[in-house]
């Protein structure tokens, strides 16, 4: 144990001797020179500080190290009697190597903000130590600024991480690098300000940077190659990727480049000016474009823009000339840049498109009419800006977005629908479109500019679908405004906010093909033609929704596809007619798998039942008054029981089945005959079924 003890005094002993070995007095500079010669001082010292003083009282060289010997401390009597102990302390020349000063105390800090560093200025230097130095010596950094630099040798170097600035706090920044041969230099992401002509006197060719700042500062300078490195940078130091944004790339010599897939987003201006590049990849994790993005990528002929970006910035790919041209339009794949031609009458747009870029059609004054695809997602700003002539355009349900100033200036535009889709309206999109009369405005609409409609002082019809755009019509003082509905509560959201006119929106999963019903798994929810006399009943319907029909005391005649809607207006409507594939042709009967169901009889004296009836129902013409005769056609082969209940008055029956139909009992009283085939006569009387009629039935004449 005690010799353990020993040893761990002995090693501090050393490290302390070490130390003070390595650090000067508080009296002392130590130097080194690469001709182990001394190095020459202003004055030798004599006469520079007198007035304080203060005085160099020795200076000498031996074993390899030089030492200036003041007689006080170095640091210690403030700042105006140490400036010429630094910098100033010693001539200009090539042979000072190394420099180390004495341990400072905390009033270096006030004597360093107003020394002017120029160690610098002697080229051969490589090493200056003090306590504000680097690990290498090579930087002085004072409160993260580094202000000297020991040039000596090098032709490349990489600043220490940790600094912020480059000269901020130096009088004359220039003088830095100002001997320094540097032809390439790494600067760390950390540092965020550099002095204006901090490198002016350098001639860097390459530098490495950390963050756009630096890039850009070294850009405007024109350094020729300029590559990112640290973290955010991309594995060949060409782009600057900050939480998934390319913010910036350098494609100096390239031609073809592949977006890594760590990309989620293009930045604005990230590839401008890039003019070397024909071919760009963009992966699939991308998502959007920035504006500017591609602007001026003149040689640009090839882009792959994936299904993944739904946004793409206004001015993406202008300047981009070799880009392909199809009928006169632009394209960068999916993305139509603009119209090589403006002088176009009609254009469809190429299938597979998805964004309709700004500016696209602007002053196309000739355009009347244009194509856009199921595809196209947007509608870029100013795209069909001062396009007069355009008269007629259809947005598909598949564009999510209408930029600034889209349709500005189409003065002769008279209606236009913005699909469900479609969330917001922005700045002036539709301004001084004068002769604009009518909008059709879908239902994912929560937002619209104040000075959307600025100038369309034609309007007045426009068809809404929520509150929001109710509400912003109404503000704007429009005459005719159509609330349209989707769904049961939107209904009586209208009939909250006191809409005089309610319509369904046909696009609604539960709207009938008429736009009169809304239909819930067969249910009629919903009727809104209150003022019908007449109405046909949509296929599908099975059920009503209680007091559906509240109020359509009018309505007298329906027409209806299946038994579920009869029984429910047979005692509701004065005339009922039956339509569809199970429908007669006269609207009389329902007949389901050639079985007659139901007869709708008032008011029919006599009937011939259709010839595709093959059964009759029970009871289906009980208690028709007015039938005076029915004829049965020759292939049915049963009649349901009860079948002419209530009939006094019917006169006769006329059976053409050569084979009587099975039957019960037909109910018919003793006065009505019963015609069948000649041939069949003798059949119907032995029949089990039909003897009870035998004095009844009759050969047909």
């Amino acid at each position: 144990m005690l010799r353990k003890l020993l040893t761990l005094i002995l090693c501090l002993v050393a490290a302390v001797a070490t130390a003070s070995a390595q650090t000067p007095p508080d009296n002392e500079i130590w130097y080194t020179t690469t001709d182990g010669k001394k190095a020459k001082l202003i004055d030798n010292g004599s006469e520079s500080f007198n007035d304080a003083g203060f005085k160099i009282i020795s200076h000498t060289y031996s074993n390899g190290k030089g030492i200036v010997r003041a007689n006080q401390p170095i640091i210690g009597y403030g700042m105006w009697r140490c400036y010429q102990a630094l910098g100033g302390l010693f001539l200009e020349g090539d042979t000072l190597e190394t420099i180390t000063f004495p341990d400072c105390t905390e009033e270096l800090e006030l004597y360093w903000d107003f020394v002017t560093y120029n160690f610098s200025k002697h080229k051969g230097i490589k090493a200056i130590n003090c306590r504000y130095s680097s690990s290498d010596g090579r930087c002085v950094i004072i409160d993260g600024d580094m202000v000297d630099f020991a040039p000596g040798g090098l032709t490349e170097y990489t600043l220490p991480n940790g600094i912020i600035s480059i000269g901020a706090t130096h009088s004359s920044p220039d003088k830095i690098f100002e001997k320094a041969k540097l032809t390439s230099i790494t600067i760390p992401s950390s540092v965020t300000e550099i002095a204006e002509r901090t490198f002016s006197l350098c001639n860097l060719e390459n530098v490495t940077v950390g963050n756009l700042y630096c890039y850009n500062y070294f850009a405007e300078l024109g350094v020729p190659n300029i590559t990112f490195g640290g973290y955010n940078a991309t594995a060949d130091g060409r782009g600057y990727i900050d939480n998934g944004e390319l913010k910036r790339f350098n494609a100096s010599g390239l031609t073809e480049y592949t977006i890594p897939e760590s990309v989620t987003s293009i930045g604005v201006e990230a590839f401008k000016g890039c003019s070397s590049l024909t071919s760009i990849t963009i992966p699939k994790s991308v998502t959007s474009i920035g504006i500017s993005a591609f602007k001026g990528c003149s040689s640009l002929t090839s882009i792959t823009i994936p299904n993944s970006v739904t946004s793409i910035g206004n001015d993406a790919f202008e300047g981009c000339s070799s880009l392909p041209v199809i009928d006169n339009i632009r394209y960068a794949d999916t993305y139509l840049v603009k119209a090589v031609d403006k002088s176009l009458t009609t254009y469809s747009i190429k299938p597979g498109t998805r964004f309709i870029g700004s500016y696209a059609f602007r002053s196309c004054s000739n355009l009347k009419s244009i194509t856009i695809p199921e595809s196209v997602i947007s509608i870029g700003d100013y795209a069909f800006y001062d396009c007069s002539s355009l008269k007629s355009i259809t947005i598909p349900n598949s564009v999510t977005s209408i930029g600034d100033w889209s349709f500005k200036g189409c003065s002769s535009l008279t209606s236009i629908t913005i699909p469900n889709s479609v969330t917001s309206i922005e700045w002036y999109a539709f301004k001084d479109c004068s002769s604009l009369t009518s909008i059709t405005i879908g239902n994912g609409v929560t937002s619209i500019d104040n000075y959307a409609f600025q100038g369309c002082y034609s309007l007045k019809s426009v068809k809404v679908s929520n509150k929001y755009c109710y509400d912003y019509f109404k503000n704007l003082r429009v005459s005719d405004i159509t609330f349209m509905i989707s769904t049961l509560e939107e209904y009586e959201e209208a009939q909250k906010l006191g809409a005089t006119k309610i319509a369904i929106d046909g696009n609604s999963e539960y709207a009938s093909e008429d736009g009169l019903c809304l239909i819930d798994n067969g249910e009629l929810i919903l009727f809104i033609g209150k003022n019908l006399t007449e109405y046909t009943i949509p296929e599908g319907v099975t059920s009503f929704r209680k007091d559906v029909f509240k109020g359509c005391s009018g309505l007298k005649s329906v027409k209806v596809s299946n038994k579920h809607c009869y029984d429910y207006f047979k005692d509701k409507v004065t005339n009922i007619a039956f339509y569809g594939e199970n429908a007669s042709a006269d609207g009389r009967c329902l007949i389901i798998d050639s079985e007659l169901c139901i007869f709708i009889g008032d008011n029919v004296t006599e009937y011939a039942i259709p010839q595709n009836v093959t059964k009759i129902s029970n009871g289906v013409f009980r208690n028709c008054d007015s039938l005076r005769s029915i004829t049965i056609p020759s292939d049915v082969t049963a009649i349901g029981d009860q079948q002419f209940s209530g009939l006094d008055t019917l006169a006769s029956i006329t059976c053409q089945a050569m084979t009587p139909p099975a039957i019960s009992d037909l109910n018919i009283v003793e006065t009505t005959l019963i015609y069948v085939p000649k041939e069949a006569v003798k059949l119907y009387k032995k029949d089990p079924n039909w003897i009870q009629y035998k004095k009844q039935i009759k050969a047909i004449k």
